[in-house]
């Protein structure tokens, strides 16, 4: 269910991450298994769902409710490291509330998609996941667990394409079956744990998603994960009985920051040996070995100097971009629409000026450019072992800016002359 993991010589401490993100822009797509020819593993699960749980303390059982805060993704960057980084994880993953309380899922936006699902459906597949050996989980799923994803809607589909709406638009499927193509009827009122699915849909990076949890609603644990990357991005929430003690807002705050913070920590060294690059071996990425759920998005180095007819080749570690001169409107993969509807942005994707990523792995050109206009190479997905690199040739004098479409702040420079 994720692609072999190994040390790849090109970059320093870039391994393949067990959950490849994003393969839903290219052949493959959400919990399905992708061409052989990107080796991005199905599922997009690999590493289990959330198991810890929060230590309760002696703050007093509030009266009134209250609201814990999770972050979506990290898209971290401070001075100590020389690059954004992303997580595919929720920070904490664990969660105990009271009858009446919310829990706020609050996205740091590095431009990955991710969705916030629970409900029925989603334990379906959490449960009997998380049961399974590190061997069968990086293997074919078991039938039934099979059938349990396919009842999951998803963001994106199995090849290129726009958005599912059953899996981009917000979900409140109280009984029955949610379409898997079309999205379903959203219902007002309070997560009670008898749901089939509640679905924040697509996140906006402007909007949290906030679940209140009824007043009548059952204790137990609730799993909850991403419909992009699935289980393997996931957690729970436990709701206690009120008379339960349990951590306090600012407790569950505060412990969501120390573990974003250790799993952004570990990919420090990914980071800094982005400084290698040269124009005849640039990067595009990083992973380690370290942290497997998330990554390195910038550009190594940042600012490259060629002569005129001078080549660049990126070596590419994960799903990124290479587009110079991208306009405004293709900066953002999330595209929301007047009637509530959320789309997936071709431009984004799309190459311009070359032929685009091809089916097998390996290098490839995307011709030369003269500084006019726009040039991308595409969406590119590449993930050890089956990596990709691309070669641009500069044919004008000046100085280029470029960047990633699929992730915030991933940005660089050439100069020609």
């Amino acid at each position: 269910m994720s692609a072999t993991r190994q040390t790849h010589p090109a970059m320093i401490d870039s391994v393949s991450p067990r959950c490849p993100h994003l393969a839903g822009v290219v052949p493959g797509g959400l919990m399905h298994r992708t061409s052989a020819s990107l080796a991005v593993g199905a599922l997009l699960l690999a590493a289990g769902c959330g198991t810890s749980s929060n230590k309760a303390t002696s703050t007093p059982t509030p009266a009134a409710p209250e609201t814990f805060q999770v972050q979506v993704d990290a898209n971290r960057a401070d001075l100590s490291l020389p690059a954004t980084e992303f997580a595919l994880a929720y920070y904490p993953k664990a969660v105990t509330v009271h009858p009446g309380d919310s829990v706020s899922f609050g996205l740091n936006n590095s431009g990955e998609p991710h969705t916030v699902a629970l409900g029925s459906l989603i334990d379906a597949v959490a449960v009997p996941y998380s049961k399974l050996t590190p061997a069968q989980q990086q293997g074919d799923p078991p039938p039934a667990l099979q059938a349990a994803l396919a009842k999951v809607p998803q963001l994106l589909p199995d090849g290129p394409g726009d958005a599912i709406q059953a899996g981009a638009q917000p979900c409140f499927q109280a009984t029955g079956l949610p379409s898997t193509k079309n999205a379903c009827p959203v219902h007002t009122g309070d997560f009670t744990g008898t749901e089939t699915l509640v679905s924040s849909g697509w996140l906006d990076a402007n909007t949290p998603f906030t679940l209140k949890f009824g007043a009548n609603a059952r204790p137990g644990t609730y799993n909850f994960f991403c419909q992009l990357h699935g289980p393997d991005m996931g957690g729970k929430i436990t709701v206690a009985p009120k008379a339960t003690t349990i951590p306090s807002p600012a407790e569950v705050k505060a412990a969501g920051d120390a573990a974003l913070k250790a799993d952004t920590d570990k990919l420090a060294s990914a980071a800094a040996g982005l400084a290698s690059g040269t124009a005849s071996k640039a990067f595009a990425g990083a992973f380690s070995q370290a942290f497997q759920l998330g990554g390195v998005a910038a550009f190594g180095p940042s600012n490259i100097h060629v002569p005129v007819g001078g080549k660049v080749t990126w070596q590419v570690f994960g799903p990124h971009v290479i587009y110079f001169n991208a306009p405004a409107d293709a900066e953002q993969l999330r595209v929301p629409a007047p009637d509530g509807s959320v789309h997936f942005n071709a431009k984004a994707a799309t190459p311009l000026g070359g032929p685009g990523a091809p089916d097998k792995p390996g290098p490839f050109d995307g011709g030369s450019w003269n500084g006019v206009g726009q040039h991308s190479s595409g969406a590119i997905i590449s993930f050890p072992p089956d990596l990709f690199s691309y070669t641009l040739t500069f044919t004008k004098a000046g100085t280029y800016n470029y960047l990633c479409t699929f992730h915030e702040n991933m940005k660089g420079t050439v100069t020609v002359g």
